[in-house]
């Protein structure tokens, strides 16, 4: 078995007019599970199905067991796959779907399928056509988890369902990164992917912006300075001798001065802030949403979040 059951290299897909991905680059480890965020249309999908072997890329490869599934769909057999958007036989019913799906991946033991069906509480006498967009996504979920896959490919996978049954789904998804199993998370929610991820990936615009460890994201590697002043003059004047050093502020209000920096700049930052005598100064860890917006500080829809 390989290190990298997951490995994406230089990934190209150009759909035109800036639409695709762009080298897209990234591995997981095995037993990892790496969380893919972005907004929708970000290129997360495209990348999936590339990985899926449902698209061949420009250039570049994505590579499950060092395989491209696109000239070797038999790769697949050992990977768990929940699409983001969920298109199931509408004439079956929920019962002969799983049926279905069992024979398919030659499940012999269905304890676990058992267990998910209960757990999720799967209406599997209905007509798929009938069911609600939760529900559907319920019995996409019993199908992804079904053979006790060693790789988990999930794209947004809590769409759709109530939050008692995304609690669920989270806490499962950790039991199996436990049990060793490789997951690829992708979603828009921050935090689903904070809760689960031991890397985080966050792409704009078909590229990879940046990916950060577990570590990072809960210590920061970059910390907030709220600086604030009794009048506006004081600010003013502040702001004037921090930008002669360098540092400009990320927000400018009226009687006070954000910044937002690494943690190799503290030890030079810090006395240049306490010279100034602030009213008060407050330092926090940058949040993970918070890193993702200095990304996409120009997308109105996430800053209204």
């Amino acid at each position: 078995m390989h290190e990298h059951p997951v490995e994406i290299e230089t990934l190209t897909k150009d759909y035109g007019q800036g639409r695709g991905i762009f080298d897209v680059s990234f591995s997981l480890k095995r037993g990892e599970c790496f969380g893919f965020l972005g907004p929708n249309g970000a290129g997360k999908s495209t990348t999936i199905r590339h990985l899926m072997g449902f698209c061949r890329p420009d250039s570049g490869k994505a590579l499950l067991e060092r395989t491209e599934a696109f000239h070797h769909p038999e790769v697949l057999e050992n990977v768990g796959y929940l699409p983001g958007e969920v298109s199931l036989p509408p004439s079956l019913t929920g019962r002969e779907f799983l049926i279905e799906q069992k024979m398919l991946r030659r499940v012999k033991d269905t304890a676990r399928l058992a267990f998910l069906i209960k757990e999720l509480g799967v209406d599997f006498r209905s007509k798929i056509k009938n069911l609600s967009l939760g529900m559907k996504r319920k019995l996409a979920i019993c199908a992804a988890f079904i053979s006790d896959p060693e790789i988990l490919i999930l794209d947004e996978p809590t769409s759709g369902l109530d939050p008692a049954m995304q609690d669920f789904f989270l806490d499962l998804v950790l039991k199996e990164k436990e049990r060793g199993r490789t997951i690829l998370l992708s979603s828009h929610i921050f935090s689903e992917v904070e809760h689960c991820s031991d890397r985080i990936g966050i792409i704009k615009d078909g590229k990879i912006m940046t990916i950060l460890t577990r570590e990072e994201v809960l210590h920061g590697g970059r910390k907030k300075y709220l600086l604030s002043f009794e009048t506006e003059e004081e600010s003013q004047r502040a702001k004037n001798i921090l930008q002669g050093k360098g540092y400009l502020p990320t927000t400018d209000f009226k009687n006070a001065l954000l910044y937002v920096l690494p943690d190799d700049k503290r030890t030079d930052f810090l006395p240049l802030v306490l010279f100034l005598h602030p009213q008060d100064l407050r330092i926090e860890k940058e949040s993970l949403k918070e890193l993702f917006l200095s990304y996409y500080k120009e997308d109105q829809e996430y800053q209204t979040l």
